[in-house]
């Protein structure tokens, strides 16, 4: 899982802070802030790469890994 400043070709790829859990999370408002957008990148097993655009203003996002490589991200 990648997160984006803008689109994946751009290269703006951020770095998450994680918390005292394990999780990672990006704090975002500020990109939104500036005119640009958050994109992120889910990267499968089978090389298979879906990117997500998200136009509408998001404060955070959340990454928890669960079991069996499985993982979620929340985003509010």
């Amino acid at each position: 899982l990648s997160v984006f400043d803008g689109p994946p070709e751009e290269m703006a790829d951020l770095v998450p802070d994680t918390d005292s859990a394990g999780s990672s999370f990006w704090d975002l408002a500020y990109v939104y802030d500036a005119g640009r957008i958050v994109t992120i990148r889910c990267k499968y097993a089978d090389g298979t790469i879906a990117d997500m655009p998200l136009p509408n203003r998001i404060k955070r996002c959340r990454y928890k890994p669960g079991p069996n490589e499985t993982a979620r991200i929340f985003c509010q």
